[in-house]
């Protein structure tokens, strides 16, 4: 199987396996955020420390985020955050969404429920944030054709049709652009 097939969701397909994994540990960090985040309450033995909810409120956030981002819905959020259509950045998300749940996970009672859960949420988010960045694709709007490259096409080709642009006139053109920069100063 080809990189083709796997784009255009043939049998075993890495970007959905992404795709979908995002989608559940995103929506598990929001339940896991909110479980801790009412945990709280329930537990009379824990600390009270107003930075431990705005953390369980953070994870729950960035849990709705991802689900938005990977749905693509709605159209506003995703044209505001555009940082999240590329893998590479997605996957960051998703790598400080997972230390951020580790680290709520982390701290505190070990044996608590909810801190058994951001564990496992935390290891788990972590384990697709390593997925997204390597198999992740492209986030396109819906009215956005995705255009693949292709093996003849690079980016050294296009620098070099337009490289040789300001050359042909031996500089010409920036020199007046300069000059005209300099006197509106």
């Amino acid at each position: 199987m080809d990189g083709r097939e796997d784009r255009e969701g043939g049998k075993f397909s890495w970007n959905s396996i992404s795709k979908w994994g995002n989608i559940s540990v995103g929506a598990a960090s929001f339940v896991a955020g909110i479980f801790a985040f009412i945990w709280q309450f329930l537990d009379f033995g824990a600390e009270f420390t107003p930075l431990t909810f705005l953390v369980y409120i953070y994870i729950a956030a960035f849990g709705a985020f991802l689900v938005m981002a990977e749905l693509n819905r709605p159209k506003c959020f995703m044209v505001a955050c555009d940082f999240v259509r590329g893998r590479v950045f997605r996957g960051i998300f998703v790598g400080i969404l997972a230390t951020l749940t580790l680290t709520a996970g982390f701290t505190g009672n070990l044996s608590s429920a909810s801190n058994i859960i951001l564990l496992v949420v935390g290891f788990t988010t972590l384990a697709f944030s390593f997925t997204t960045c390597i198999v992740g694709t492209y986030i396109a709007y819906d009215d956005e054709p995705i255009v693949l490259p292709t093996r003849g096409s690079s980016r050294a080709q296009k620098q070099s049709s337009t490289a040789g642009v300001g050359a042909m006139d031996g500089g010409a053109a920036r020199t007046t652009s300069s000059q005209n920069f300099v006197s509106q100063i």
